[in-house]
């Protein structure tokens, strides 16, 4: 046993010594993402990260009866949202070709979302809609997977800028629990019962993106 552990701590050993830490960067027209990771030999596992976030306001004004003096008074109501979005990827990419300074690779990657928010109303003091919201959210569920062929241009061993051209595998869910009533024709009675409705979709679009990727430990 204390040999078969001393080969591998020498082999990851080897293997760590031969490595490079590196940092990604994709810049997009929308969402942009960066990632860390680790060159060992022709194999770079990484983890990467996009985020967005959104803050929205609806302000609504005019004029009602208020029921308590009988007169037309003027009101307004406000509504207040935000969401963010959390899109952590684990994936890997593999030089297959390397040819001077051109080098091909290919890619894999696995992401899955995790989403946050809230929703205030100026006239829901027991904040019913944010409940709701908060049972969506918790509900929802958002897959990704990338398979993409790619090739970086290497100015020299610490930097190169990149192309990648891939298909995406997205998968969407969401589930809504309810409760409802039936009528009974049987025993001319209202049954009360737990409703469910489930939501899926898949998405397949292309994807391309450009990358600068940097080297370190050379």
């Amino acid at each position: 046993m204390k040999k078969q552990t001393l080969l591998f701590a020498a082999l990851l050993f080897s293997a760590l010594a031969s490595a490079q830490f590196t940092f990604s960067v994709n810049p997009g027209a929308t969402l942009n993402s960066a990632g860390f990771g680790y060159k060992v030999q022709k194999f770079v596992p990484y983890l990467g990260l996009q985020m967005f976030r959104m803050n929205g306001e609806i302000v609504d004004t005019g004029k009602e009866n208020d029921v308590n003096t009988g007169n037309i008074v003027d009101y307004t109501d406000t509504y207040t949202a935000k969401l963010n979005i959390f899109l952590p990827t684990l994936g890997v990419k593999y030089f297959f070709i390397e040819r001077n300074k051109i080098k091909a690779y290919g890619n894999l990657n696995f992401s899955k979302s995790f989403l946050s928010g809230e929703v205030n109303d100026s006239t829901d003091p027991f904040q019913d809609i944010d409940d709701d919201v908060q049972e969506i959210l918790k509900e929802t569920k958002f897959f990704n997977t990338q398979i993409g062929f790619g090739t970086e241009y290497f100015f020299d061993d610490n930097f190169s800028i990149g192309g990648e051209f891939g298909l995406n595998l997205m998968r969407f869910k969401s589930r809504d629990t309810y409760t409802g009533t039936v009528f009974d024709p049987n025993t001319g009675n209202s049954v009360d019962y737990l409703g469910e409705t489930n939501f899926k979709a898949n998405f397949n679009p292309t994807y391309a993106k450009f990358s600068l990727n940097f080297y370190f430990g050379k």
